[in-house]
């Protein structure tokens, strides 16, 4: 089994989203993992028939809208 820093980003969010669960948004795979295009990988992973879903959200803080991606509930 390979280390986490040895895995490939989209290997990374795929155990975040199976294994950890819950929401990730742009700056926490940023911080987390160090992706910095999130929205490229979760594209990637849609495209392997992997079904992710977004929740824009306005960041009242930052004054801006935020997309939070997770697994929809079963």
């Amino acid at each position: 089994m390979r280390t986490l820093s040895h895995l490939t980003q989209n290997e990374k969010l795929v155990r975040f989203f199976f294994l950890v669960g819950g929401e990730l948004t742009s700056a926490q795979a940023r911080s987390r993992y160090g992706i910095m295009n999130l929205r490229a990988r979760i594209n990637e992973l849609r495209d392997a028939g992997i079904n992710i879903s977004t929740d824009m959200r306005w960041n009242k803080d930052q004054k801006q809208t935020v997309a939070y991606y997770s697994l929809p509930a079963v």
